[in-house]
């Protein structure tokens, strides 16, 4: 008994021992090493609440375990409970057998600090263990599992690069059991998983035998609400240039994994859909909306490269297109864009984080397939081992689509490329770009797949611009490549197609109908080529077409307004050929405003085309396709504009050919007669280069470095030379032409009108030898006529000009704003008097100008700037006549091949040199008018004599006569004297005077010999005598060293010491002046106020080559 006591002790005191040990001291042992040890292996703070444990019952708990990051603030895990019940008969089991294993819930914060670095990669930091070799397979741990749950759970990730912030919550999971046990094989491992992911609802519900041969399994997964716009950020940046405004996604499927011997399968089912999705381009543009679309995916095994989908769905699609000017579709803009050299390198740096994947998918992504991952080792191992058979040959891809059907689609396509200025449209939008739509698109293909052989089934109606209906059904097939259509097009309204009519259809189309009914078939040849056969019958407003036979045509087309077309002729379409009457009617030619180039800035206002004739189109055996025009067309009413300032450009009444003949193979141009009736335009002249004209005809876009690269690469291609076009002209006539000249550049405005009466020209050809006749007569503002006639050939290589112009009795008053500003003075009055020979041979211009002004005369004078200095009332003095007129002869010569030469510069230069010569030279510019040779501007006279000679009257005389001629000039008379020769000349005379007052002494006259000196005169002894006495009482001594002086040697003593003054020299040269003077004067035709007496500054003049000091020069004024 005491034995039994005893042991009832020991087993009391053991009891508790284990109890106190289980219930109080191993749950304080692990609330105390728990945190201790986890903080040292996580890095950081761990807390836990408390620790339970049932040592009777092995239940283990955990409460409130709280993880913090490594700051200790910022949480990191953390569960409210952990709950384990392990089963005692673990032991007799020899395996781990836990009856109940759950989490509540657990809370996970993750973050993405930059690019590669998450808030756990210290964690990992200290990389994987060291390999070591596989040790033999061991017989496996044996465990099961049941009621495994995970409840009210939520991991919250914070994407710090992508600034965005992920939220899983309410994470459930509940797995019933999961076993090793040989018994559990056969069992279904069922788990459910459910959480919301960023409001998104997701489901996973498992089924699988992960330890069972072969490994099985099936997931069912459900997402539901998932908003597109939220995860488009991580898109790569480069990868496109749209964004999705708007959108949801809801995913059903489900996949089966099954492990085979050959490898796994995977078999998916279910369905896409994506609702109210909204596109939008980087400028905030719609690119693209759905309403619904919806893909239900049949049992598809994309391992084999097999996809089948049951449906496609596509409700309410609307497509935005645009094409910008420079002819870019917007689609070809979405995708992936370039980037340049320099954007290369971060474009790179940043293209890890562009492909990071979103954290919180890869976790639901791991959670669907744990299970299956837990169990494929041994079947992967088996598969490793059988490596080294030969691989099958891997299979095709498959893809097949029960169903395609599209629903209410639209596509709207916006055209900027044929943009261009609209002089009527609002101010508010100058623009216009091109639209069109196709409208209630419906698509139904059945029976797709892109297998060999197989064709499926298409139904396709649509209209256009919401008129008309299009309709196509048939067959197609992808492998071969091939098609099989019939359709029928049904009242499609033509306008929309406008803008992209080639430019050999100069009409627009407003109301255009378009009927057509056929089949096509387009099929691959055995060679690989695709050959495409269309049968239709076609029609606009009931022109036909019929391929393989002659269709006939015939009724009228309506253009706008009281317009019309009409075609009668035959056409065959393979190949090409066509013959047809035609007729076209007042078309209205605003139409044709789009298709004006845009460096051209001109508004068509009015203009009606009309034409008849005959067309050919032939196609020859080279292929060529060849056209022949032959008939007559004509533009009435026509009116133009600048399209910037709406100015008044270019109009006519009518425009007229008749007799054409144009032909492309090989390409000729011919016409009988061209008519211009009452042309109009006016030439405005803004400024330098700058004009009414330049402003509406740009200069187009310079070549492109690769255009100019090629002509250097190959020169000989530029240089060779094309034969010149054909081109015949029977006559071309103007009538009653209207042309206006303003010239805005200058203040007061000038503006002068040319009325052009008729213009002829006759026989105009590109022949090189042949030149046509131009007669052409007018007025210059409504008075002065105008004739020009001559030989002209514009088309030869080298330009032919040969033309007399004849212009009478022009007013040059209006040409003053010009002469004020280029040479300060109005005109005051005159008219012009011209007849002009311009001539251009060879490039060499040849040009007589003989031009007579009457009564021309200057105004007053003008303030300017730009003045030239020139002396024009000189010039124009020594020119006019006594009646008032100037006659001038103005040649003037060049080359055109010269690159600065300009023809009105070139006249100008001449008219300038010509005064220039006038004011430097006059009396040679007027010495061929008067003669008496080219000094007539210098009267010469003996050395100390004031009387003119011989030559100098006859030179008197021819100025005389000039002075009279141009009653205009005015003659300034200087005289001069010769300080060596008149000095010496007036000295000697003295001498003789000294020696006649003694003789008259002698005679006992008074001595006055200065009243009376011609009447003395002296004999040979007498002026011996005389000499001799003057000599001595001068007190000269009449001997030298060699004996007695010689009567020169005493008359050259007695001259030395004459007295002759400059003064005496002065009077001289005033005497010369008094004596040219009365000279001019004496026949009495020259007034004495036309000549002035000057007193030179300078005693003797400036030194001429053959010319004497001893003069008196002329000048003109």
């Amino acid at each position: 008994m005491r034995r039994i006591k005893k042991i009832a002790v020991v087993i009391a005191v053991l009891m508790g021992i284990y109890s106190l040990t289980g219930f109080v001291i191993l749950p304080k042992v692990l609330e105390f090493v728990l945190p201790s040890k986890l903080t040292q292996a996580f890095n950081r703070p761990v807390r836990v609440t408390a620790v339970h444990f049932n040592p009777y019952t092995w239940i283990l708990s955990v409460e409130g375990a709280d993880i913090r990051e490594p700051n200790g603030a910022d949480p990191f895990v953390s569960f409210d409970t952990l709950f384990v019940n392990i089963q005692a008969d673990s032991i007799l089991k020899m395996g781990l057998i836990i009856d109940e294993l759950r989490l509540d819930k657990p809370v996970v914060h993750l973050a993405r600090l930059d690019k590669t670095t998450f808030n756990f990669s210290d964690l990992t930091a200290a990389g994987e263990p060291e390999k070591t070799e596989p040790e033999a397979p061991a017989k496996p741990f044996r465990f099961a599992v049941r009621n495994i749950a995970l409840n009210q759970g939520a991991l919250f990730f914070r994407d710090a690069p992508m600034k965005k912030d992920h939220v899983i919550s309410d994470i459930n999971f509940a797995l019933p059991l999961i076993s090793n046990f040989e018994k559990d094989a056969e069992t279904d491992a069922k788990a459910t998983f459910a959480k919301v992911v960023n409001d998104a609802k997701m489901s996973v519900d498992i089924k699988t035998r992960p330890f069972h041969e072969p490994l099985e399994a099936t997931i069912d997964l459900e997402l539901t609400g998932i908003s597109l716009p939220y995860y488009f950020d991580y898109v790569p940046k480069g990868m496109t240039t749209v964004d999705i405004k708007a959108g949801l996604m809801d995913i059903r499927s489900q996949i089966h994994f099954l492990q085979k011997e050959k490898g796994p399968q995977i078999t998916v089912q279910g369905d896409v859909r994506l609702s109210e999705l909204e596109i939008l381009d980087n400028a905030g543009a719609p690119v693209l909306t759905v309403s619904e679309f919806a893909i239900a995916v049949a049992p598809s095994r994309p391992l084999e490269n097999e996809i089948k989908l049951a449906s496609v769905n596509l409700k309410k699609p609307a497509l935005f297109v645009n094409r910008s000017k420079d002819g870019v579709i917007s689609l070809a803009t979405l995708g992936p864009q370039p980037a340049d050299a320099e954007a290369k390198p971060t474009a790179e740096a940043a293209e890890p984080e562009m492909v990071e994947p979103e954290p919180a998918q890869p976790e639901a992504e791991a959670a669907d397939t744990k299970p299956a991952e837990a169990s494929t080792e041994a079947p992967v191992q088996a598969t490793e081992a059988k490596s080294s058979e030969p691989a099958a040959p891997s299979k095709g891809f498959s893809l097949a689509v029960v169903k395609f059907l599209l629903d209410s689609g639209r596509v709207v396509f916006v055209d900027h490329a044929t943009l261009k200025s609209q002089p009527d449209a609002a101010a508010q939008s100058p623009e216009m770009p091109s639209e069109f739509s196709i409208d209630n698109l419906q698509v139904l293909i059945s029976d797709f797949s892109i297998d060999p052989d197989k064709a499926a089934k298409f139904d396709v109606k649509t209209r256009v611009n919401q008129e008309g209906n299009i309709s196509a059904s048939g067959r197609f097939g992808i492998s071969p490549l091939f098609v099989e259509s019939d359709f029928t097009i049904a009242d499609v309204n033509l306008s929309w197609a406008q803008p992209y009519m080639p430019d050999t259809l100069k009409f627009k189309i407003e109301d255009g109908r378009f009927s057509a009914a056929g089949s096509a078939v387009a099929k691959t040849s055995a060679e690989g080529k695709m050959e495409t056969t269309v049968t239709a019958k076609a029609a606009v407003n009931d022109l036909s077409l019929e391929p393989d036979t002659a269709a006939k045509m015939g009724r009228k087309i309506p253009e706008k307004r009281k317009g019309n077309i009409t075609v009668d002729g035959r056409v065959s379409v393979f190949p090409l050929t066509a013959a047809s009457d035609f007729t076209v009617a007042d078309i209205d030619l605003t139409w044709a405003q789009p298709y004006i180039p845009d460096n051209i800035k001109l508004s068509i206002t009015d203009g009606l085309f009309s034409a008849a004739g005959n067309a050919v189109v032939q196609t020859s055996g080279e292929g060529r396709v060849g056209v022949a025009v032959t008939g007559e067309a004509a533009v009435n009413d026509f009116a133009s504009v600048d399209a910037q300032d709406k100015n008044a450009f270019m109009a006519w009444k009518s425009f007229s050919i008749a007799g054409l003949n144009l032909s492309t193979d090989p390409l000729s141009i011919g016409m009988d007669k061209v008519i211009l009736k009452q042309p109009k335009h006016g030439f405005v002249l803004y400024g330098p280069s700058v004009s009414s004209v330049s402003k509406i005809f740009a200069a187009p876009p310079p070549e492109s470095p690769v255009q100019t690269e090629a002509a250097e690469v190959e020169p000989e291609v530029s240089e060779k030379k094309s034969p010149p076009i054909p081109i015949t002209v029977g006559e071309v006539i103007l009538q009653n032409g209207d042309f206006q000249f303003t010239d805005k550049s200058i203040d007061p405005d000038f503006s002068t009108r040319l009325n052009l009466s008729e213009l002829r020209i006759t026989g105009l050809t590109s022949q090189k030898f042949k030149s046509a006749d131009v007669t052409a007569e007018g007025k210059i503002d409504n008075h002065a006529p105008i004739k020009v006639q001559g030989t002209i050939n514009p088309f030869k290589e080298d330009l032919f000009i040969d033309l007399d112009c004849q212009l009478d009795g022009m007013e040059l008053s209006s040409l003053s704003p010009y002469t004020g500003k280029f040479i300060g003075q109005t005109i005051g009055k005159g008219k012009l008097t011209t007849s002009v020979t311009f001539k251009i041979d060879r490039e060499a211009l040849i040009i007589q100008n003989q031009v007579l002004l009457d009564q021309f005369a200057f105004g007053r004078k003008v303030d300017s700037p730009q003045a030239i200095d020139l002396p024009l009332g000189l010039a124009v003095s020594l020119l006019k006549d006594r009646e008032g007129r100037i006659d001038i002869n103005l040649p003037v010569s060049g080359r055109t091949d010269v690159p600065e030469f300009r023809i009105l510069n070139t006249v100008l230069n001449a008219l300038k040199n010509f005064i220039v010569k006038a004011a430097t030279s006059p009396f040679d510019f007027v010495s061929g008018l008067v003669g008496g040779g080219g000094d007539l501007q210098y009267i010469e006279f003996n050395p100390g004599d004031a009387t003119l000679n011989e030559a100098g009257a006859k030179k008197l005389e021819a100025v005389a006569t000039l002075m009279f001629d141009r009653p205009g000039l005015k003659l300034d008379l200087t005289g001069y004297a010769d300080r060596e020769k008149d000095r010496e000349a007036l000295a000697a005379e003295m001498v003789e005077q000294e020696l006649k007052a003694g003789k008259m002494r002698d005679q006992g006259s008074s001595g006055d010999f200065q009243t009376r000196p011609g009447e003395v005169v002296l004999t040979a002894e007498e002026y011996t005598h005389y000499l001799k006495d003057l000599y001595e009482s001068k007190g000269l001594s009449d001997t030298n060293q060699d004996g007695a002086r010689t009567e020169e040697e005493m008359a050259a003593q007695i001259r030395a010491q004459m007295s002759v003054s400059d003064q005496d020299l002065r009077k001289l040269a005033v005497e010369r002046t008094r004596q040219v003077k009365a000279a001019i004067l004496q026949d009495g035709r020259i007034a004495a106020d036309r000549l002035f007496l000057n007193v030179a500054e300078a005693l003797k003049p400036q030194n001429i080559k053959d010319i004497s000091a001893s003069r008196v020069e002329l000048g003109l004024k």
